[in-house]
């Protein structure tokens, strides 16, 4: 069944009234595909949520604000250096590192 048959039996069951979760067993789809089929405008303002919540969690998120004194890689938090320069020292001194 193509896509276009798979609407249009959705309309036809619809239309006697049933469930978005009948329609899309009936179909071969999950009911949310069968709710958006009838409800565009579903799809335009759930993405729009996704976008306000991406750039909520973005904004949350702390910003590097210090570097390594070594290498120079961006640090969340101010420090001396990095872990990685920090292990790589405690190696080259023979001491044990945690994996």
């Amino acid at each position: 069944m193509t896509r276009d048959e798979q609407i249009a039996r959705a309309h036809v069951l619809r239309d006697r009234g049933h469930s978005y979760k009948a329609i899309g067993a009936a179909v071969g789809v999950s009911a949310n595909t069968a709710y958006r089929w009838f409800n565009p405008e579903y799809d335009e303002t759930n993405r729009q949520q996704q976008r306000e919540r991406s750039q909520r969690v973005r904004d949350a998120q702390p910003h590097a604000t210090a570097t390594c004194g070594r290498c120079r890689a961006r640090l969340l938090r101010p420090a001396a250096l990095c872990g990685f320069c920090v292990d790589e020292m405690a190696l080259a001194r023979g001491e044990q590192v945690a994996a």
